[in-house]
């Protein structure tokens, strides 16, 4: 029933939107989740004032949800009003008119009230239809990425099964918000892309076979040898800019974590990608962990930087599952 209404009282939205390329985020997902929002605070508002005796339970609740959210509601109204100008306040009215007509005809008992609190603090854990919990993810921590993987809102990822990952299986979390897609090249297992598959900024898991004897096992003393700096150069894409390399330990293994910048061309314009990729060794395969940003070349730094946490968080939760 208020799902409903919420997907509804959205529709005036889209069709504004479905013309602008103004946001990275699809503009029917950014308008749904703003209607959501709304219909969302309505109904708590009409419990309130249907049955005040569970003022503070929807106190609760809204606090909750807040704590959570409120940012990214705050972010998402901010972006449709820069996108409508002078229009939205007419259009918000216009919405709340349309949300009353839906929702007043429609009778909350006081059962369908207390549950409809209790599920409001679930979504506030993230028990959120998808693809407007990718979205309000994306704009809550929108400043910050680590603090959505460190919040907790991730997802468990595994290789297991996939032929790319050539018999490893690689157990990682990712952030919620970043969509997971195949990869479109031959050792690429799979890629997550920011802002629910809308944004610019990937993570990807690769794995390449080294072409050893079979059963060869590389020792820590050619391991130590293979990540020395000179040799860690050697990744460098053609046309790359390296920045730094240092050796790691990735899951218990010799690695290296290599930061470089490419600039490529497309048709008449270029982007700028600045890479960090977590590399090692397990029997025989080499498997890489790469993330990156891509923005104007006087940006890609700054984003580059507010990214990295997050991608050394990704890595630090990486684990070959094989070896134990």
């Amino acid at each position: 029933m208020i799902n409903h209404a919420n997907t509804e009282l959205s529709d005036k939205l889209i069709s504004y939107f479905k013309h602008i390329n103004a946001t990275e985020t699809d503009p029917v997902t950014l308008s749904r989740t703003f209607g959501y929002l709304k219909g969302q605070q309505y109904t708590l508002d009409k419990i309130k004032s249907k049955y005040p005796d569970l003022e503070l339970e929807v106190k609760r609740a809204e606090i909750e949800f807040s704590l959570s959210f409120r940012k990214a509601g705050e972010r998402i109204k901010k972006e449709i009003q820069n996108l409508m100008g002078s229009d939205f306040d007419k259009f918000e009215h216009e919405m709340m008119d349309k949300l009353k007509s839906m929702l007043e005809s429609q009778n909350i008992t006081k059962d369908l009230a207390l549950s409809f609190i209790e599920e409001v603090k679930m979504r506030a854990k993230g028990n959120i239809e998808s693809p407007v919990l990718e979205t309000l993810l994306t704009y809550q921590f929108i400043e910050f990425p680590s603090a959505e993987f460190s919040s907790g809102f991730v997802e468990k990822y595994t290789t297991k099964g996939h032929y790319k990952a050539k018999g490893v299986t690689i157990n990682a979390k990712l952030p919620i918000s970043w969509k997971q897609k195949e990869g479109d090249r031959p050792n690429i297992v799979h890629k997550f892309i920011s802002k629910n598959g809308e944004g610019k900024d990937m993570i990807a898991f690769m794995v390449k076979d080294l072409g050893l004897p079979e059963g060869y096992k590389v020792t820590k003393e050619e391991a130590d040898e293979f990540f020395n700096e000179s040799e860690i150069k050697n990744f460098l894409p053609d046309g790359s800019e390296f920045i730094s390399a240092k050796k790691i330990t990735l899951d218990r293994h010799i690695g290296c974590q290599l930061i470089f910048k490419t600039t490529r061309e497309r048709l008449d314009f270029s982007i700028t990608l600045q890479t960090v990729q977590f590399i090692t060794i397990y029997e025989g395969k080499m498997i890489f962990l790469q993330c990156m940003v891509s923005d104007d070349e006087e940006d890609i730094n700054t984003k580059f930087n507010l990214h990295l946490p997050l991608f050394r968080q990704v890595a630090n939760s990486l684990i070959i599952m094989d070896q134990y």
